[in-house]
């Protein structure tokens, strides 16, 4: 989308950043002519950003998801670097980020 000089003179006089931008071409409210983010707007935008920020990193800790899907049903899932074979329960444990040796044993008996 061109931008005007006198759009670009008020960012600047205002001090609206090009993201502050972008972000308002993709998630502003449509008002006549105008596109509107309000304060409670962002914080609730924020909001789910953060929690989709923390699942996007659980799915990386996967090596990613997949989902096959057809005729709008989904039929499966799985992780993008698949299953490794050979894996035993132990190597589960061990690869725990919270693995401690006096918990072991209960970890076993849970996998």
């Amino acid at each position: 989308m061109s931008r005007t000089r006198h759009f670009k003179q008020r960012l600047s006089q205002r001090s609206i950043e090009d993201g502050m931008v972008d972000v308002l071409l993709q998630f502003g409210v449509v008002d006549g002519d105008k596109l509107i983010l309000n304060r409670d707007s962002c914080l609730f935008l924020a909001e789910i950003f953060e929690k989709m920020k923390q699942t996007m990193l659980r799915m990386s800790k996967k090596g990613g998801v997949t989902i096959v899907e057809a005729d709008n049903v989904l039929l499966t899932a799985y992780r993008c670097n698949g299953y490794k074979k050979g894996r035993n329960k132990n190597d589960r444990i061990e690869e725990y980020e919270g693995y401690n040796e006096d918990y072991s044993n209960d970890c076993r008996m849970i996998c």
